[in-house]
């Protein structure tokens, strides 16, 4: 009888608690959308990076997904004037979760031959949903010279090393209709 009571009791546990335990879990959302992203002031800097989000399903699902990335107010340095290009790649790993890469690759201007590229930017890391409306990145930001791109591709070579890695953390809230 005792064991039949414990039974029933551990059923009844798992039964109320699963519902808790699911919410636990990371929130659901769609990533597809437009986003607004900050990230908090670090290093020498003091005032947060801005940023802007442009994500898009590229299968029915939505566990894959595509995008690109601008810096509103990235470091500006006018003694070496240039522009930068992005695209991002994410893929949902579980529920409210998703592995993420970010390349920018920045070069400067060479007129009348086309731009040097003077950096690669690799960002990689996880996106987690907190709500329906908002997110939260951590990763690890990897620099690395356009030497190290030997074969010509966009991106380092298997192998090689950033001369720079610098983990980050941003969050992002979707960007909502705005009255005119």
């Amino acid at each position: 009888m005792k064991r039949k009571w414990i039974i029933i009791l551990v059923t009844l546990g798992i039964t109320l608690a699963s519902p808790a335990m699911w919410a636990q879990k990371g929130q659901d959302c769609d990533l597809a959308g437009a986003w607004v992203a900050v990230s908090p002031p670090a290093g020498p800097y003091n005032t947060p990076l801005w940023g802007t989000l442009d994500i898009t399903p590229t299968d029915p699902t939505g566990k894959r997904l595509v995008g690109r990335i601008g810096a509103v107010n990235d470091i500006i340095n006018p003694a070496v004037p240039g522009s930068g290009a992005s695209v991002a790649t994410y893929l949902r790993s579980r529920k409210g979760t998703y592995q993420f890469t970010w390349i920018l690759s920045f070069a400067v201007n060479n007129w009348p031959q086309r731009g040097t590229v003077t950096s690669i930017n690799i960002y990689s890391g996880t996106v987690e949903c907190t709500g329906p409306d908002s997110l939260a990145f951590t990763g690890m930001w990897s620099i690395y010279d356009p030497s190290q791109d030997q074969n010509g591709d966009g991106l380092p070579d298997p192998g090689q090393v950033p001369f720079l890695r610098v983990p980050f953390v941003w969050t992002a809230v979707r960007l909502p209709l705005l009255a005119p």
